[in-house]
């Protein structure tokens, strides 16, 4: 398969115009259409800007091959570009979850965080779901690690919120302190709850331990 041909693959199946993808690496249209036309041929510094642009392997950019063939070598460098991606996300969760528990078990709320965690729990939740789509007992064991997890949490939330008003303004004034202050910890207990069975969905789907997620962290 020629040059050509696997430069107007790329583009079309990533929904792009030759404008855009000439945008993209930084050449114009007119250099887009004479490479899909095999007029010409990129040089080895605009192959690399290619390779990483779509994340391609660039001997696969190179390399004779059938139409399938590329088609998989495609697939299997997305597949491995996401799985980095998705395991620096993790990383960062576990991060996350970490200074949610201090700030949940300490009430030094710090808005920040949470705002952090429900920015990155979406995007996991959104990788995993086009990895894999959640079957039924999937299903059943989040909707059992959410109330478990939930519990446990709003437990030493409420505690902690409880111990923490008193010591700042006193018994007496803790009846009209509590409402707000119990509103912010069922809050940052339900983000932080979900964000811990992302986690748990990830390691399910990778086949990995506790100890080589959290490992993952140090490479």
């Amino acid at each position: 398969m020629s040059f050509s041909k696997k430069i107007k693959i790329i583009r079309k199946k990533n929904n792009l115009t030759q404008h855009e993808l000439a945008e993209k690496v930084n050449v114009s249209r007119k250099t887009v259409s004479g490479w899909e036309n095999d007029r010409s041929m990129p040089d080895d510094n605009l192959l690399s800007i290619i390779s990483q642009a779509f994340d391609i392997l660039i001997d696969d950019l190179r390399e004779d091959c059938t139409y399938t063939d590329f088609l998989a070598k495609i697939e299997a460098d997305n597949n491995e570009a996401n799985d980095q991606s998705l395991a620096y996300l993790v990383g960062l969760q576990l991060i996350l979850i970490f200074l949610s528990y201090i700030s949940l078990a300490y009430i030094v709320r710090l808005p920040i965080i949470t705002i952090l965690l429900i920015i990155n729990t979406s995007f996991i939740s959104k990788v995993l779901n086009k990895k894999s789509k959640k079957r039924l007992d999937e299903a059943v064991n989040s909707i059992k690690r959410i109330l478990i997890l939930g519990s446990v949490n709003f437990v030493i939330g409420i505690v902690s919120t409880n111990i923490g008003l008193i010591s700042k303004q006193g018994l007496d004034n803790l009846i009209s302190s509590v409402t707000g202050a119990y509103v912010g910890t069922i809050i940052h207990v339900l983000v932080l709850t979900i964000a811990v069975d992302i986690c748990c969905r990830y390691k399910a789907i990778q086949s990995i331990s506790w100890k080589d997620l959290v490992c993952n962290l140090f490479k």
